[in-house]
């Protein structure tokens, strides 16, 4: 009786070292958990999305595909703040403040995009960015869109993110002046020494490309090249004309083979510009 004691006595000793056991096995998964997330939270509070400078190395094709949640910089004049309420404003309601018209004088190309999309496509594509385009010392603000592959040629600039230029804002003392606005039918475009490209239709006849020199400031920029398409009524024929500085048209071809036009669009976008948009409404 005596041996049956102590041999439960001594099986009682295994079960309560073995509870122990368990119980401290248990709990190492649940503490390396939690500095696990430790770790990682405290990561993630060093680089936060209003991180402007991680914008700035982000490459365009990664900014097509991210949304950004950005505050405006703290730096940026007033009168820029202002303008980015408003284009806040047109985006959420789809009108332009104002314009009492069906069609709006101003802001015409977001206008028409705000008319043909819903918000999370305007929240993931429509841009802006500052950028002293004329190298005279103020930013501009440029509102941009960035391209969609499933609404443009992927072998043409407009369907390349990062590129096509909405509006342009420069400063005139403290107010913001409008100086580029877009339009379904006419796309601007930087090229890569500062020049300013409009590429635009009037119709199918009637098309146009044009080059401008902003060296002298945005607000007083010159015409460098234009290039456009005239139909005659009469003996119906379209020509193209092309006219160098400030120089008369000269007639280039007649006829519909337009080979002449693409290959100086291609001249000059060949290479454009990108620009590093800010989603307006990054989230």
């Amino acid at each position: 009786m005596k041996t049956k004691k102590i041999i439960a006595i001594i099986l009682s000793c295994f079960v309560m070292c073995g509870l122990a056991a368990c119980s401290k096995s248990d709990g190492k998964p649940e503490d390396s958990k939690s500095e696990t997330s430790a770790e990682a939270e405290e990561k993630e509070s060093e680089i936060t999305p209003a991180d402007s400078s991680a914008v700035a190395e982000t490459d365009s094709e990664e900014i097509e595909a991210t949304n950004y949640e950005l505050e405006t910089p703290s730096d940026m004049p007033d009168a820029y703040k202002d303008v980015l309420d408003e284009i806040r404003t047109v985006m959420e309601t789809g009108e332009v403040p104002g314009e009492d018209d069906v069609y709006p004088t101003r802001l015409c190309g977001l206008f028409e995009i705000c008319q043909s999309s819903d918000k999370e496509y305007l929240d993931s594509h429509i841009g802006y960015a500052l950028v002293d385009l004329d190298e005279d010392g103020t930013d501009e603000l440029i509102i941009g869109c960035l391209a969609d592959e499933d609404r443009a040629d992927p072998d043409s600039p407009i369907g390349r993110a990062g590129y096509q230029i909405l509006d342009i804002y420069t400063l005139d003392g403290d107010n913001a002046e409008l100086v580029i606005d877009a339009w379904g039918r006419n796309s601007w475009f930087i090229t890569n020494d500062n020049k300013l490209v409009n590429w635009g239709s009037g119709g199918a006849a009637f098309v146009e490309f044009k080059v401008y020199d902003i060296s002298e400031g945005i607000q007083n920029m010159t015409d460098e090249y234009f290039l456009y398409s005239d139909y005659d009524f009469e003996t119906d024929v379209i020509s193209l004309y092309e006219v160098i500085g400030d120089g008369d048209p000269a007639v280039v071809c007649t006829g519909e083979d337009f080979d002449y036009f693409d290959d100086k669009v291609a001249e000059y976008l060949n290479n454009p510009r990108p620009i590093q948009f800010i989603l307006v409404n990054g989230k």
